[in-house]
């Protein structure tokens, strides 16, 4: 591959912003990549802070934090237990072990808590809590 302003010497790498070949002359190294301008260079700078910025709140790579449950599982597994709870003690208490009433609260609270399930295995898969 050839340079994109100086098509007779060889590129050393290409421009991380726009990828136009780069030959010793025309790059401005930094630490990790090359630019062809100021202009890109300061476009991917940009761009890496933004990328740094959303591991960090992400908690990906350097930043990984703890594994906790997140707030979709808290609020699933509280209501399915809610939910269980008072369909399972309105048929204690009344005696009426197969009101319609009490077997539709009974299968909500157990619904939301396949819900928590799949939002807990859905969330430590990928690693991201939300």
């Amino acid at each position: 591959m050839h340079c994109y302003n100086h098509q007779k010497k060889e590129a050393i790498g290409l421009c991380r912003n726009c990828f136009k070949g780069l030959c010793q002359e025309c790059c401005q190294k930094s630490e990790d990549y090359l630019a062809c301008s100021e202009n890109c260079a300061q476009k991917v700078y940009e761009v890496e802070e933004m990328n740094e910025r959303a591991k960090n709140i992400y908690g990906v790579g350097k930043y990984a934090k703890r594994p906790r449950l997140s707030l979709s599982v808290l609020l699933f597994f509280c209501l399915g237990i809610l939910f269980a709870f008072w369909g399972v003690s309105d048929m204690i208490h009344y005696n009426d072990y197969f009101s319609s009433y009490n077997i539709f609260i009974v299968s909500l609270g157990v619904l939301f808590l396949f819900f928590s399930f799949l939002a807990w295995k859905r969330t430590s898969k990928i690693g991201i809590i939300l």
